[in-house]
């Protein structure tokens, strides 16, 4: 019989795969993500338009738009033209901050491709730590360099996070300024556009990136200048980086925390002396105490730099407390911000205003007062008013003028040329501002030479004009239809406008029906939630402010400053009822214990706190120390000693 070769075939799992569903866009993996070049939440949506082969207002427009639950969108987009171009220009630099509008687009992608990490391609992370007014830069920014070196390493090219950042001003790799003007066509462009594409004017479509990229016409900074913004542009980066990393995101309390350990340690919580020693304002310093909004993000930067310490180790580390070297630093700016009173003479101040009086060119209050040391001019105004009168008076009759006016003739080919390039631009200055920038005394100069092309720059501000009227009326009948209604404030934050007066002057019925729309939803809203507030002091022990705002979807300091009354009873019936419930059970396991002890003794045994614990496991918890104390309590009245001697 011939031997037969037996051969192992390996084992197959027929089990049926897990197949992923399918999503509507394709998953672009971002760039960067965990280090300080983490791309941008603009450039990546740029990306993934390129990997669809389609524009970038198409993909807006025909794909994000559509599922934002924002109908005001859709309400003034016309057929054929993006909603990039029309309605969403002016909020596309908010795209890459730490808003409310962020966060909701961010949902909106990650929803149509499937990923989760998008939300660390901005600054959503820093939200409660950060102020949104120095982020979200309004014009497109980069760094040539670094965009040649990605070109010349053969790497596809996109747009850091940092660059789109207001507060960082430079790049820290090259150390050189951001470019915001295409060298080719040498316009400015949006942080997202109709043709945005990484790398590429948006405008013209030359590549952005050089080697030796030059700045003309734009002043350099100065050595000092140059490395605070390096290294504030390296803390930023920072945060950037280790947002994937932060299990939990900052809170509001901790950078206040952070800001009043700082004056404690550097003043001894003399706030005075504390704006006064770093340059502040007392008043600023003075409000971080309140309920207030976060401090500005400069403030807090020039705090770190002044004092040597990173941002991050301020905000949530905060190993620097340690350190023996910034303690000792904070011990010498302590004497130094020491409360200090300084009284002036009279007759000096008389004398510095009558030496005011023949200064040439002559000072303003304000100037003078500083340079005395006053904070402002209220104390030399009441002690010699009427020398502060023939100051005022002959500041303003003596002030210089700032505009110098051109007193040669200028060539028809350069106002030509100047002309062309405004009306070339997306929103042509107006005729006045032209006026002022050439240096002419009246406009006329520019309308006899050149009547048409004033007429069509003219024409094409009156049609932007319209449009943005246009918008504005469909961005608040847009706002009377949702649910919840928004404020007239929100409304015009979200129409580009940073308070709501330009809606008011020019719809005022509509603004009035927006706003009494959302204070009726308001009423409602806070009778919810004082209903909520009684039901909550109701209960025998009331569950706390935090637990309440979850519920209505509010912060703790909401019910501070809207419901005190409520927010104290409820926080002080909830003290009360937990410190009796404390104390019936201590008083509980002290019966338990001396229970257990008396048995223990009844049995012959010593009852000691072995013995004792081991009676009392899974029954209770009980504190060491007041175990002890009961027991040698019980070991008094039984006439037992406090220790058991052994014989030896």
């Amino acid at each position: 019989m011939s031997k037969v070769n037996l051969f192992l075939f390996p084992s197959m799992d027929v089990r049926r795969p897990r197949i992923l569903s399918r999503t509507r866009l394709f998953s672009v993996e971002p760039i960067g993500i965990g280090t300080s070049r983490s791309e941008s939440f603009t450039s990546y949506i740029a990306r993934q338009a390129k990997a669809h082969s389609v524009s970038t207002g198409a993909l807006f427009s025909y794909e994000l738009a559509p599922r934002a639950n924002k109908p005001y969108l859709l309400l003034s987009r016309k057929k054929g033209i993006s909603v990039l171009t029309t309605t969403f220009f002016a909020a596309t630099p908010s795209l890459n901050g730490l808003g409310a509008s962020a966060k909701d687009w961010v949902n909106v992608l990650q929803h149509l491709n499937g990923r989760t990490d998008l939300r660390y391609l901005t600054m959503l992370t820093w939200t409660n730590v950060l102020t949104e007014r120095f982020f979200s830069r309004p014009i497109r920014a980069w760094c040539c360099e670094c965009l040649e070196e990605r070109k010349v390493l053969g790497l596809e090219a996109y747009e850091c996070l940092l660059w789109m950042l207001k507060i960082v001003k430079v790049c820290p790799f090259h150390k050189r300024p951001f470019e915001t003007l295409c060298p080719t066509c040498g316009l400015t462009m949006r942080p997202l556009g109709d043709r945005s594409l990484p790398g590429y004017c948006s405008r013209c479509g030359t590549w952005l990136g050089s080697s030796n990229c030059q700045r003309a016409g734009k002043p350099a900074f100065v050595r000092a200048d140059l490395e605070y913004e390096v290294w504030a542009s390296n803390q930023i980066g920072e945060l950037i980086a280790v947002a994937p990393t932060l299990l939990n995101e900052p809170t509001k309390e901790m950078i206040r925390d952070s800001l009043f350990a700082f004056i404690d340690y550097a003043a001894g919580g003399n706030r005075p002396g504390f704006a006064r020693e770093f340059g502040l304002k007392k008043n600023t310093v003075q409000s971080w105490g309140s309920q207030r909004p976060v401090p500005q993000t400069d403030l807090v930067l020039k705090l770190c730099y002044q004092t040597g310490i990173s941002l991050f180790d301020f905000l949530v580390s905060k190993t620097y407390l340690e350190d023996e070297h910034w303690l000792h630093r904070m011990k010498e700016i302590k004497t130094r911000a020491a409360a200090q009173i300084v009284r002036r003479n009279p007759e000096d101040v008389q004398k510095a205003l009558m030496t005011a009086l023949k200064e040439k060119p002559p000072r303003s209050i304000k100037e003078i007062s500083e340079g005395l040391g006053y904070a402002n001019t209220c104390t030399i105004e009441r002690l010699f008013p009427s020398l502060c009168k023939k100051l005022r008076i002959r500041y303003r009759k003596l002030r210089v003028n700032r505009i110098q006016w051109r007193r040669t003739p200028i060539d028809d080919a350069l106002l030509k040329e100047v002309l062309l390039r405004a009306l070339n631009n997306e929103l042509p200055p107006s005729i006045h501002r032209l006026t002022r920038d050439l240096g002419l005394r009246h406009s006329e100069a520019l309308r006899k030479r050149f009547p048409d092309l004033c007429e069509k720059i003219i024409y094409r501000r009156m049609t932007i004009r319209q449009k943005g009227l246009d918008r504005i009326e469909a961005g608040l009948n847009a706002a009377l239809t949702e649910v919840p209604p928004p404020s007239i404030t929100k409304v015009a934050n979200r129409l580009g406008y940073c308070n709501h007066a330009t809606l008011s002057n020019n719809f005022p019925e509509l603004c009035e029906r927006v706003s009494q729309r959302y204070r009726v939803a308001l009423r409602q809203r806070n009778d919810a939630i004082r209903e909520e507030l009684k039901s909550a002091l109701a209960q025998s022990l009331p569950p706390t402010l935090r637990e309440i705002g979850k519920k209505v979807s509010r912060d703790r300091s909401y019910f501070c400053v809207n419901f005190p009354t409520f927010a104290r009873a409820i926080t002080e019936k909830r003290r009360k009822q937990q410190r009796r419930l404390s104390i019936s059970k201590t008083k509980a396991v002290t019966r338990q214990i001396r229970r257990v002890a008396k048995q223990l003794y009844s049995e012959g045994l010593y009852p000691s706190m072995r013995f004792v614990k081991a009676r009392l496991a899974g029954q209770m918890t009980f504190d060491t120390k007041h175990l002890s104390d009961v027991l040698r309590e019980v070991r008094r009245e039984l006439g037992l000693p406090h220790h058991l001697k052994l014989s030896v």
